[in-house]
């Protein structure tokens, strides 16, 4: 075993639910190569693949099973295929390697949280993260919900600390950040087909979500990630952390009414399995 920080050592000390937590490093778990890339500060392309190759094992794990927690492990999956094939078109980013490394910090926050809330550690779980999980675990929403918690806990609570603990706010490297929501602007339409198909065919029949939403998601994590990096003082710091946490989970209740589950989720898992591997337990 070998620990790994969620978030940056400073946040990490004001945060509640940012305890250094343990990384499965089993020879065999899928993704014993992603914790061993240790954050890849040199951002080589090599370990981008590690990551999709731990992503991908961990999504099929999940969809094995019929898992809602499978759904955001297809979006992750799905959009960090498409800022590869974006980090390999050259100069399509200034500093593909810093976002690289980006992509590598940012998965290890989702593994920690996930290991948290599925380990047994739920009070090291950040809010967003535990509602999400929670959610996944007992139903009430579709399968477009569990996506959509899923992205709003990494995106508007995980990514301001990693885009402050990599660098980027002091290296000013704001149209990188924004290059990316050129990369991922295709990504939704597909994931949702892919999604309806294999897990929920509801999510089919809903109006598309703007893919501007998520791009004005990143934005706030960008402003996020700017005010931690400015805050003059520990106090100034830990008062930024609390709006990012808060923030994230005043999200949630909309998310939640915009995607409730008509009925149980019989019908839903029904569908899954009848598309799965194996049979239905």
């Amino acid at each position: 075993m070998r620990s790994i920080s969620i978030v940056g050592a400073a946040a990490c000390a004001l945060v509640a639910g940012c305890a250094q937590l343990e990384a499965p490093a089993a020879a065999d778990d899928p993704r014993a190569g992603f914790w061993a890339l240790d954050g890849c500060p040199d951002g080589e392309d090599a370990c981008l693949d590690v990551v999709i190759a731990a992503l991908e094992a961990h999504y099929e794990a999940l969809a094995s099973t019929c898992d809602h927690d499978a759904l955001f492990a297809l979006a992750y999956l799905r959009t960090t295929e498409a800022l590869q094939v974006a980090i390999r078109t050259p100069g399509y980013f200034a500093e593909p390697a810093r976002i690289n490394h980006q992509d590598v910090v940012f998965a290890g926050y989702y593994f920690a949280a996930y290991e948290a809330w599925h380990g047994g550690d739920r009070e090291a779980v950040p809010e967003a993260w535990r509602i999400a999980f929670e959610i996944a675990d007992e139903g009430g929403v579709n399968a477009a919900g569990n996506i959509a918690l899923g992205t709003n806990a990494h995106v508007q609570r995980d990514l301001p600390y990693v885009l402050e603990e990599i660098g980027s706010v002091a290296a000013g490297a704001k149209a990188d950040h924004d290059q990316a929501n050129v990369a991922l602007e295709g990504v939704y339409g597909p994931l949702i087909a892919e999604a309806a198909e294999r897990f929920d065919p509801i999510i089919a029949e809903l109006p598309p979500l703007p893919y501007a939403v998520l791009a004005g998601w990143r934005e706030q994590a960008w402003i996020h990630a700017v005010a931690l990096h400015e805050a003059p003082d520990l106090e100034s710091r830990a008062e930024v952390a609390a709006a990012i946490e808060t923030y994230a989970v005043d999200q949630i209740p909309l998310l939640i009414e915009v995607t409730k589950a008509e009925g149980d989720d019989t019908e839903r898992d029904a569908h899954c399995w009848t598309r799965g591997p194996g049979a239905a337990p």
